[in-house]
């Protein structure tokens, strides 16, 4: 398996970084550590792993300490914007595969529409980060 305590190397596994609010009083809806509802980590084992990777990638971006953000990796000290962009275009090309997959198993089906959904609006948030970057190199 591919985890460690609080580390993950597939973004497919579980993002639970072991601060979880949905079980604790006040029993928060959305967990302040991961990112997940209750419903999505109740059913997080049924998921197929797609979905998973589309909802890690969607709390990532919504700022969420998930698990897969691994701390021991450290940014060049050399050119920092250099390696944040890099970053993004990585985060983008992950989007790319996960839609490529999608695409690939399940065609157009309406019944993951949602997914698709997701999926486009994760891209654009990361676009629109990228956008947002000071453009001076």
């Amino acid at each position: 398996m591919n985890t460690g305590l609080h580390t993950s190397l597939s973004l497919a596994n579980s993002p639970c970084s072991g601060r979880c609010t949905t079980s604790m009083a006040p029993f928060d809806e959305i967990c302040q550590g991961c990112g997940r509802s209750v419903e999505e980590i109740r059913d997080w084992e049924s998921y197929p792993n797609f979905k998973k990777k589309i909802i890690n990638v969607r709390n990532w971006l919504d700022g969420y300490e998930i698990r897969q953000k691994i701390k021991e990796i450290k940014m060049s000290d050399d050119d920092p914007k250099k390696d944040i962009k890099g970053r993004m275009i990585t985060v983008l090309s992950l989007i790319e595969m996960i839609g490529q997959d999608m695409l690939n198993h399940y065609g157009k089906d309406p019944e993951i529409k949602e997914a698709y959904q997701a999926l486009f609006n994760s891209r654009e948030k990361v676009l629109e980060a990228k956008d947002s970057l000071p453009q001076n190199d």
